[in-house]
């Protein structure tokens, strides 16, 4: 009886344990605060890639992208220059 409250004890422990999340993953962040970070670090550094700056934020290019477009439409941010070797301007 004793032996079966004890294994029944140590199971309801170990399902209340949480399981460690390891140091290295990235804290996701909104897509509002990433694109505040994407127009602070060009207004620091205009010639950053698309490359750059997802390995910045933990995001892949093509979510960088996609921000990178939604800024330009919302007249934030304006290409200078050809695609290969332009900049990003923050108005």
């Amino acid at each position: 009886m004793i032996e079966k409250l004890k294994s029944d004890v140590a199971k309801k422990c170990s399902e209340n344990v949480p399981v460690n999340v390891p140091v290295n993953v990235p804290v996701k962040t909104s897509p509002k605060d990433r694109q505040k970070k994407i127009i602070i670090a060009l207004s620091k550094d205009s010639h950053l890639s698309a490359q750059k700056l997802a390995e910045k934020f933990g995001v892949t290019d093509k979510t960088i992208k996609r921000d990178l477009l939604l800024l330009k439409q919302q007249n934030i941010i304006t290409r200078v220059g050809a695609n290969k070797n332009g900049y990003w301007k923050v108005n």
